[in-house]
């Protein structure tokens, strides 16, 4: 273990000798709930519709100041950097009065499936390594625990994260407190442990002192806990069969977010793809700041709506980079997801056509990798556009 600072061992002394809560956790209005997904991907499910989560932050970057800056000075940036964690600066005042300017979309009426998707359920996101390795530029992503993965490979100089479920950007809250008080992945994993929760919820109370916004990030913690150890362990199986390096056994990855988060390059926002409000403020914030969006991580989040005006109209004003690319997956029949990758400019062409209403039609026609499970679109939107209609079971939200 490389040599850690006074607080450091500080913390980790505290780790260790952490005693288990005497009571279970309870996740308060949320109640009754069942863990579902496949394998060990447990997800958190709301039998009924609840309360909304509160709101973290009006403002993306007033919760960065709750926390002291631990940046590394006035350092220049160094996108891509293979050694460490790089250099990077602080974010300037003149970042943040633009990040500052991203707003949220109002809260759904239902959740898909009325299920909070605290951790993944893709499993070879590693298909898309070579396609987004060092990149750098912006990223903009939706879901939890994949995005961190994805931005260990792509060390972006702006990472922005991106989910219609407030649930999911609380735990990115918790992330962030997690990301910038551990000096090793051993030490962040162990911060999720029921052993250490008295420490955990110390540094999310130091972190968020105002009691709404501490409460709703606690919850999230005390939901995803359980959940995101299980994600953990089943991610560092698969990519060790793989021999895949990622954030939790690559000390410079680890150090890179982590870095993210301490510089304040990293924003958390409630947003909706359907409706493109808060989509459209992001796009107009990146290119304030003078950046390019190189990676844009889309799940299979676009099967579960059609291509709305507003959706559109955000995706078309994304200032995308010469090489950037999107990155989605696809469901099988058999529920084992495709990683198809798209380049900006080919997305771009579909976004725009009038007969383009649906992914389906992008992922008509895909052009397999010889790497099992990864596809390519590259047929263009100039082509006849496949009258392929959007799924009614896509549709799929909470009764």
């Amino acid at each position: 273990m490389s040599k850690t600072s006074a607080s450091t061992l500080s913390l980790w002394s505290a780790l260790r000798s952490a005693k288990r809560p005497v009571r279970r956790t309870l996740l308060t209005g949320l109640l009754p709930l069942v863990f579902l997904g496949s394998g060990s991907h447990a997800q958190v499910h709301v039998d009924k519709p609840a309360a909304q989560a509160a709101m973290v932050s009006a403002a993306p970057m007033a919760m960065q100041q709750a926390m002291p800056s631990a940046g590394t000075g006035s350092a220049a940036v160094v996108p891509g950097a293979t050694g460490g964690a790089g250099q990077l600066a602080p974010v300037s005042p003149e970042w943040t009065e633009q990040l500052n300017r991203i707003v949220s979309d109002p809260p759904p009426p239902h959740l898909v499936r009325g299920t909070h998707y605290v951790i993944s359920n893709e499993d070879r996101h590693d298909l898309w390594l070579k396609t987004i390795a060092n990149k750098g530029g912006a990223y903009i992503g939706v879901g939890t625990d994949q995005n961190y993965v994805l931005a260990g490979w792509q060390r972006p100089e702006l990472m922005v994260l991106f989910d219609f479920d407030q649930v999911v950007v609380n735990v990115h809250y918790v992330y962030r407190v997690f990301f910038i008080h551990s000096s090793t992945p051993e030490e962040f994993k162990a911060l999720w442990e029921a052993k250490n929760e008295v420490t955990a919820l110390k540094l999310l109370s130091d972190a968020y002192p105002h009691p709404k916004q501490r409460a709703a990030i606690v919850e999230a913690y005390k939901m995803s806990r359980a959940s995101v150890l299980s994600r953990f362990r089943k991610v560092a199986g698969i990519y060790k069969i793989h021999n895949i390096r990622w954030f939790l056994d690559d000390q410079s990855q680890f150090d890179y977010i982590a870095q993210l988060f301490k510089t304040g390059r990293v924003v958390m926002v409630r947003g909706d793809l359907t409706v493109g409000t808060s989509l459209s403020s992001i796009a107009s914030a990146i290119s304030a700041i003078g950046l390019k969006l190189h990676v844009l991580y889309l799940s299979n989040a676009e099967r579960y709506f059609t291509y709305s005006e507003g959706f559109k109209k955000s995706m078309l004003a994304l200032p995308y980079g010469d090489d950037a690319v999107v990155i989605r997956t696809r469901a099988r029949p058999n529920g084992v997801y495709m990683y198809v990758v798209q380049e900006a400019k080919n997305y771009v062409d579909w976004v725009k056509h009038p007969k383009v209403n649906t992914v389906y039609q992008l992922t008509h026609q895909m052009d397999p990798d010889p790497s099992p499970g990864l596809f390519y679109i590259r047929q263009t939107a100039t082509a006849a556009v496949p009258s392929v209609a959007h799924p009614p079971f896509a549709h799929l939200k909470s009764k």
